[in-house]
């Protein structure tokens, strides 16, 4: 198993914990890590329940910057990559609670807005898309995953204007459902993953795929364009 990621068993709830000791940046060892560690537990039958958290203070700062920098074909893998995993835990059968730890900013906000309920720290962090402000368009497959998953009245905001939230303000705009004081946010997130994991699983799975299809379509639909404007402005 990744050192990147651990698995804890609480019940029928796994929790997932990212944690690189750094940002908690998307690199190819990350997504080859959360790969691994997601295929086993995706359909592991006592697992019922995910919850999905990073390190204190740092959730995900969105995509590795040295290998983003590098562009070329690495850089384009990483980030096909990179948006299947989102695309994984979006569309993960079984539900997922996020405990985002800390920031949350560009591809980060992305994996945060992956999870069914979606519960944060208090603090001075900072949640959402920074991409506009410097200089670089947000991908088209995540303004259709922010259209779906934020406020309608924020998505603006939120995505064109490169608003940045704190905790308390991102539940206004629909990043965060909750928020708890850091020590408590963990038993807060098993609390809401077990009251979930009780649903019956199949009713709940057929359920979420019919809310998530539609955004999961849009979204796959859009990347072969993103790709194309990448190559154009990044090399």
């Amino acid at each position: 198993m990744s050192s990147l990621f651990t698995i804890e068993q609480h019940d029928c709830v796994a929790v997932v914990t990212f944690d690189d000791g750094k940002v908690n940046a998307i690199s190819h060892a990350v997504v080859d890590g959360f790969t691994e560690t997601w295929d086993s537990i995706e359909f592991d039958e006592n697992v019922r329940a995910v919850v999905f958290s990073g390190r204190p203070g740092q959730f995900c700062a969105g995509f590795d910057l040295k290998t983003i920098m590098l562009g070329g074909d690495r850089r384009n893998e990483l980030i096909m990559r990179g948006w299947d995993l989102v695309l994984r835990l979006l569309e993960c059968p079984v539900p997922v609670v996020i405990a985002c730890t800390g920031n949350a900013v560009a591809g980060g906000a992305a994996l945060l807005l992956t999870g069914d309920v979606r519960l944060g720290a208090a603090g001075n962090f900072k949640i959402g898309f920074n991409e506009v402000s410097i200089g670089i368009p947000l991908p088209a497959m995540v303004v259709a995953l922010a259209a779906d998953r934020l406020v309608s009245r924020e998505v603006f905001a939120a995505t064109a204007s490169a608003r940045i939230y704190p905790p308390a303000d991102a539940i206004e705009a629909g990043f965060l459902h909750r928020v708890f004081p850091p020590d408590d946010l963990l038993d807060g997130a098993l609390e809401e993953a077990g009251r979930l994991a009780s649903l019956p699983g199949d009713v709940f799975q057929m359920t979420k795929q019919a809310l998530v299809s539609p955004t999961v379509r849009r979204m796959r639909e859009r990347i072969p364009d993103d790709m194309e404007l990448l190559a154009r402005i990044g090399g």
